[in-house]
């Protein structure tokens, strides 16, 4: 994994502290599909729920997978 280039998706971040991985800020859809269209295959997004919920309200995902971690306790984001 760690040789795996990386993008990090972010709006207050101006440089990767990780080795291997850039940071991309900006217009999101301008920031995938321009992703999409390098060589190399597949893309694989890991991030939050506001992340996850743009991408999907852009139309940017081709497939998603959802991992459930349930919280016994705190606070998550509220209902739209």
């Amino acid at each position: 994994m760690n040789n795996t280039p990386k993008v990090v998706i972010s709006d207050t971040l101006t440089e990767s502290p990780w080795e291997n991985a850039v940071v991309a800020g900006g217009e999101l859809a301008e920031i995938v599909n321009g992703l999409k269209a390098r060589p190399g295959g597949d893309l694989i997004a890991y991030g939050g729920g506001t992340l996850v919920s743009s991408l999907i309200a852009r139309g940017l995902l081709d497939e998603l997978h959802l991992f459930v971690n349930p919280v016994a306790n705190g606070a998550g984001m509220p209902a739209a």
